[in-house]
C-alpha cells in the first residue's frame, strides 16, 4: 500500500502564519534600513556642498556665496543665482548632489536644488560666523544649508507645504561638517 505523505491544510496554514510573522517582521527593519541609508546619502550630499562652498569663497576673498535659497519660479524677489546655480561649477563631476533622496515631491524638480541655504550668510565673510546669527556661536553651530522637508514657506505662487523627507533635519555647517538637528534648530524665514 503507497502512502502519499502531502502537506494537510493545517501544515500548510502554519507555514503561511510562519511566512506572515517573518515579514512582519522584517518589513519595519528594511523600511528603517532605506530611511538610514537616505539619510546617509542626504548627509554625503551636504558636506559635498560643503566642499564646493570652500573652494568657490576660496577663490571669492572668503566671503559665502551670494546666493537665493530657492530658485524661481517660487522665489522672484531675490536677484541672486540659486546655491545650486552658483556652486555647479566647484563640483568635480556631474552629481545629483543637490538632490536629496527623500524628496520624492516636486521641490527638486521645480528648482533643481532640495536644500534652503541660510540667506543670512549670503554674500558674509566666513571669519564673520560668530556675529551674523547669534553673537558667539561657533561655525559648529551655524547651520550652512539643511533639506527642506518638514516645512512651510510663502512664495509669489502663496504658501507651499513640503513633506517630511527624514524623521530628522539633515544640516550642513559653516565649518564643513554635516549632521542632523531637530525641526525648530534651523533658522527659517
Amino acid at each position: 500500500m503507497r502512502h502519499n505523505r502531502g502537506l494537510t491544510l493545517v501544515e500548510m496554514l502554519v507555514i503561511v502564519a510562519m511566512l506572515a510573522v517573518m515579514l512582519g517582521i522584517l518589513l519595519p527593519a528594511i523600511t528603517r534600513a532605506q530611511a538610514m541609508a537616505s539619510r546617509t546619502v542626504c548627509l554625503e550630499n551636504l558636506r559635498s556642498m560643503g566642499r564646493a562652498m570652500d573652494r568657490w569663497s576660496a577663490g571669492h576673498e572668503g566671503v559665502f556665496p551670494r546666493a537665493r535659497y530657492l530658485a524661481s519660479p517660487i522665489i522672484n524677489s531675490d536677484p541672486n543665482p540659486p546655491l545650486n546655480v552658483v556652486l555647479i561649477s566647484q563640483l568635480s563631476a556631474v552629481t545629483d548632489v543637490f538632490h536629496c533622496p527623500g524628496d520624492a515631491a516636486w521641490l527638486y524638480q521645480t528648482c533643481g536644488i532640495s536644500y534652503f541655504y541660510n540667506f543670512y550668510l549670503s554674500g558674509q565673510r566666513t571669519d564673520w560666523i560668530g556675529t551674523l546669527i547669534n553673537p558667539g556661536q561657533s561655525p559648529a553651530e551655524v547651520p550652512t544649508c539643511w533639506d527642506a522637508d518638514n516645512t512651510s514657506f510663502s512664495t509669489l505662487r502663496g504658501t507651499i507645504e513640503v513633506p517630511r523627507f527624514h524623521e530628522v533635519r539633515c544640516s550642513l555647517f559653516a565649518d564643513g561638517h554635516s549632521d542632523v538637528l531637530a525641526d525648530d534648530a534651523t533658522p527659517f524665514f
